[in-house]
């Protein structure tokens, strides 16, 4: 398997905490964040691209799919605040070869004090760590 979700997380963590140092970042999805601002960036899907398989058992090509939740509580602009983080973010990951297929805000219809805005970025990627954008 192509695993490069911990060398993608990093690149992107470290941007994003250069512009916005006291962000909680995370990989992991664990419901609402406790700290605010945050971000959870995840890998959603890691798929065999099948057009690139050989005769032997090893990943040649996958399909990526990164997932980008970003939360804010601001009692003014946080809805600005999520777009805000989710400029830098899409930057890093357009630089590193992805696409962005889509972002929308998210109604949090148990919690309308947390703005929520969601992103997610697709790519290729080969068994040297190479992205194509797709």
């Amino acid at each position: 398997m192509i695993d490069l979700e911990q060398v993608i997380f990093s690149e992107v963590e470290a941007v994003v905490l250069n512009k916005y140092p006291e962000i909680f970042m995370t990989s992991t999805v664990e419901g609402y964040p406790e700290d605010f601002p945050a971000v959870v960036f995840y890998e959603a899907d890691n798929s065999v691209v099948n057009r690139y398989r050989t005769q032997d058992t090893s990943d040649q090509r996958v399909s990526l799919m990164y997932e980008v939740q970003i939360y804010s509580n601001l009692e003014y602009g946080a809805k600005t605040q999520t777009k805000e983080i989710l400029s830098v973010i899409d930057e890093q990951m357009l630089k590193m070869g992805f696409s962005r297929v889509t972002t929308q805000q998210i109604t949090n219809l148990y919690q309308r004090n947390i703005a929520r805005r969601l992103a997610r970025y697709e790519a290729v990627a080969d068994a040297e760590g190479v992205i194509y954008r797709r």
